[in-house]
């Protein structure tokens, strides 16, 4: 068992992942009235399943948890974001977890890790010949700067929530940013009274992909029938234009010609004459000491898979040797690739290539080109695209990031995507035979959970797609557990849409589970002692209907003391000024309970905020400095110093549906100062101010920062030529919407045909190559893109007769001519006065142009398709 850190339960907390539902309000505070204790469910929308199953908090009270993994006999080892690492006991009669605050740290690597954006402790994996080799493994963003080795490179090594002096920037300047590594690493574990926990050195095995973006970062780790480790990395470039490494092209070992960084690092198996990192791939080692499978030690040994964006889970299926792993798209495609025979995968050269960023999606048989990229006509991916589109290997399974529901109204979010989960359902369980064995996925930002049907050998059927969790609590992973049932890690959110510490938690998914679901709510959390706190179980529900009786713990001594039978509420007042963690247990008539607590603050009152600043109405650009500040009083506390204030930042994108990305987060700070970040628009900032008195009773502000926006037109002359801009390809002129500051990457085709016509690039209004990067101005703009004609289509037909004869620049032709000619050629027509074909006669009358019967014509920017027309004699 662990205490609770004292402020870290209540620290205001940011998103891990690209995409989330978020619903902000100008500002929300606590303060009495009926308020309901965390059940997981923070979205407004109860999770729907299908019958007889049921979406049950296993383990709650976390803050920011990614990933979870179980030991053999159901011990979970929960990672939070931050570092930390939870154990929980597991009882399998009851098929319950020791309770939050009764569950042990088993290690805290939050001096080594970056907690920043999407950097974090992300992956978990328990050996599974546990406890006989009592491992751990992780795989998380190291707070180590790969140019100089500085460790920690950006903060004091002590904090959870790490910072960037200087974010990475196109500029002008470039700033080349905080750059970072990635760890796979093993933990030992011991047994104690009190849980297990790590004993002796972290044992680094793998380090080694430079992280230049706070996105993308580190991904998951698995163990493979094999028993080696498996491990998987995004490419850590910027998810806001087509990175090749444009920001300074800092990482080391990237050359200095800018064309081989950024994204391009998921390709550098391909590349020679720089370092082979692991951004972008999914890799294996020797669990022990990290070497490949043929013992050496350098990445290409260890790689078995690239060309992946961010390969953010991987799991295997059961009884094979097949490594599935999830990876997070862009603005097209979520993508389930399989990997048969992982274990013997080769490495070097021939590994397996989803092709990003020169190609991504797309299931059924190919891969689509990633238009920004195939307009930047760069080497790496030029050279790919020669090799034809089977050079790579598509998805198994995908589905539009910005496309439509996956199944027919089902009650799932769309316009937006991050799968988050895979898992196959064992079968072991007590499942359906029709679930038992299949693929299940998670989407974080759609807010489900579906299942694959299966083939007639078995394997996932792609077309076959069944909702499993609709409306699930913000899963971020996705595990088979205890018992063959499955598990998904709720990141947590509160009732407004926004990251909440305590919020998040480890959800089961069962089949005919009989224990009822407790919901616990209460008239108010504080007040003075005089006060009578009415608690209520309106909330609570069976599962197959059985009537309930309710026990209370209402002195928060962790026993259930007070029995009200089946009358569903309780009442108590309280002498203490101190914080009471109340409990409810509901019990059916067959013996099975569900449970519920909620912290309530007796002789105590929220905290009041008197300012804060900036007010709503700032409308912000890219790389503005925004400062912030507040002021506050407490009824017991009096006015509040530094250590009460946490602000938190995030992005809010709102192409559709709503979802948010983690920025920056500032903790025992009155008033500080960010910079705003590039985004997509529509986009917004929210600026969250978690405030906390002496008792931890927190008070929440969230203010909207709205952006500067603009309007840019692109166009082309001639007009209807294609253009590609900012990911999206259409015919010119077509507009979109920008952030002021934004950068964009916009190309235009070298070459390309419109109405017979071949048109060559010539110049853009700005001076611009091709492909280049533009920063959205202040004031709305129009693009142009000016083409040249190159060639046009001469065709020379006669009529009404197909097959008549006619001379060409003196060379005979019958019926018919096609060519593509040069602008400015001159080319002589001639058609005979007459001609006889198959007996009958034919007389020339004009040609469709008016020309004479032997004329000249020249071409021009414009298709020619002339006819010699012919009566019969």
């Amino acid at each position: 068992m662990t205490t609770r850190g004292v402020r870290g339960a209540v620290a205001a907390t940011l998103l891990a992942l690209t995409a989330t539902l978020l619903l902000a309000v100008p500002s929300a505070s606590v303060g009495p009235g009926p308020l309901p204790a965390h059940d997981g469910h923070d979205d407004e929308r109860a999770p729907a399943l299908p019958a007889d199953f049921t979406d049950k908090v296993a383990i709650g009270g976390l803050s920011e948890p990614t990933a979870v993994a179980f030991a053999p006999d159901g011990t979970a080892f929960v990672a939070l974001k931050t570092g930390l690492i939870k154990s929980f006991d597991y009882n399998a009669t009851s098929r319950t977890y020791e309770p939050f605050g009764q569950e042990t740290n088993f290690a805290d690597l939050s001096p080594t890790v970056h907690n920043y954006w999407d950097r974090g402790l992300t992956g978990i994996e328990v050996d599974p010949q546990f406890p006989a080799r009592p491992y751990v493994y992780v795989n998380y963003a190291l707070n180590r700067d790969p140019r100089n080795g500085n460790q920690p490179a950006w903060s004091n090594g002590t904090e959870q929530y790490d910072g960037c002096p200087a974010g990475a920037s196109l500029g002008p300047p470039v700033v080349p940013g905080c750059l970072v590594d990635i760890r796979v690493s093993r933990l030992t574990a011991t047994s104690t009274p009190a849980g297990w926990v790590m004993t002796g050195p972290e044992l680094p095995l793998v380090e080694g992909a430079c992280m230049q973006f706070p996105s993308h970062a580190s991904g998951d780790v698995a163990i493979g029938p094999d028993g080696f480790l498996y491990a998987s990395a995004g490419d850590g470039a910027s998810f806001d234009f087509a990175d090749h490494g444009q920001a300074g092209n800092p990482c080391p070992g990237d050359p200095a010609n800018g064309n081989e960084g950024g994204s391009l690092r998921s390709q550098d198996v391909r590349t020679a004459g720089d370092a082979l990192g692991l951004s972008g791939s999914v890799f294996r080692v020797n669990p022990d000491n990290g070497r490949a499978k043929n013992g050496a030690t350098d990445n290409a040994s260890r790689i078995i898979a690239v060309g992946h964006r961010n390969p953010w889970r991987l799991t295997f299926r059961p009884g094979t040797d097949e490594l599935w792993n999830g990876d997070v798209g862009g603005s097209a495609w979520e993508e389930i690739n399989r990997l048969v025979g992982a274990g013997s995968a080769p490495s070097g050269t021939g590994v397996a290539n989803r092709g990003w960023p020169c190609y991504e999606g797309a299931p059924g048989g190919t891969s689509l080109r990633q238009p920004d990229w195939d307009g930047l006509n760069l080497p790496v991916c030029e050279n790919l695209y020669g090799q034809g589109a089977a050079a790579v290997q598509p998805p198994y399974f995908g589905y539009q990031t910005r496309g439509p529901l996956l199944t027919p109204g089902e009650d799932c979010d769309s316009s937006t995507s991050s799968v988050s989960g895979i898992a196959f359902a064992p079968t072991s369980s007590n499942w359906p035979a029709a679930y038992q064995g299949s693929l299940f996925f998670s989407d974080y930002a759609r807010a489900c959970v579906w299942r694959l049907g299966k083939l007639p050998n078995g394997d996932p059927d792609p077309s076959s797609i069944t909702p499993l969790v609709q409306g699930a609590s913000t899963p971020v992973d996705l595990v088979a557990g205890p018992q063959g049932d499955l598990f998904y890690v709720d990141f947590g959110l509160d009732d407004e849409g926004v990251p909440q510490a305590g919020a998040g938690g480890v959800h089961r998914i069962a089949y005919r589970d009989p224990a009822p679901v407790a919901v616990l709510t209460a008239d108010r959390i504080s007040g003075p002692l005089s006060a009578t706190y009415t608690f209520s179980a309106a909330g609570t529900t069976d599962p197959n209907g059985r009537p309930l009786t309710y026990t209370w713990d209402l002195d928060g001594n962790g026993s259930y003391e007070t029995s009200t039978g089946a009358t569903p509420t309780a009442q108590r007042s309280y002498a203490a000024a101190v914080n009471v963690t109340v409990g409810l247990k509901a019990t059916n008539d067959a013996g099975q309970s569900g449970t519920a607590t909620l912290t309530i603050y007796p002789g105590n009152d929220p905290p009041q905020i008197t300012k804060i600043s900036p007010a709503a109405s700032l409308r912000w650009r890219v790389g503005q400095k925004v400062g912030f500040s507040a002021a506050a009083t407490d009824p017991q506390d009096g006015v509040l110093g530094a250590p009460a204030f946490d602000w938190a930042l995030s992005i809010r994108h709102c192409p559709d549906v709503c979802h948010t990305h983690p920025l920056e987060q500032f903790r025992d700070q009155q008033a500080g100062s960010f910079r705003t970040p590039d985004h997509e628009y529509p986009s917004h900032l929210l600026l969250t101010l978690t405030l906390t008195d002496s008792r931890e009773m927190p008070v929440r502000r969230t203010i909207r920062l709205d952006p500067k926006s603009v309007k840019v037109t692109f166009a082309t002359s001639p007009a209807k030529l294609r253009l590609t801009a900012a990911g999206t390809a259409a015919k010119a002129p077509f507009a979109k919407r920008f952030i002021v500051g934004s950068r964009a990457t916009v190309s235009a085709a070298k070459v390309q045909r419109k109405r017979g016509v071949t048109y060559r690039f010539r110049s853009w209004s700005d001076k611009g190559k091709p492909s280049h990067e533009i920063v959205a101005p202040k004031k709305k703009r129009t693009l142009t893109a000016s083409y040249r004609p190159v060639k046009a289509e001469l065709r020379i037909r006669t009529a009404p007769s197909k097959k008549l004869a006619f001379l060409v620049n003196g060379k005979k032709w019958k019926g018919s001519f096609r060519d593509d000619l040069k602008v400015g050629t001159k080319v002589w027509l001639a058609a005979a006065p007459a001609q006889t074909r198959k007996g009958q006669r034919w007389v020339f009358v004009r040609w469709s142009d008016g020309g004479r019967r032997v004329h000249r014509v020249v071409i021009g920017d414009q298709r020619v398709d002339l006819r010699a027309i012919y009566r019969r004699a």
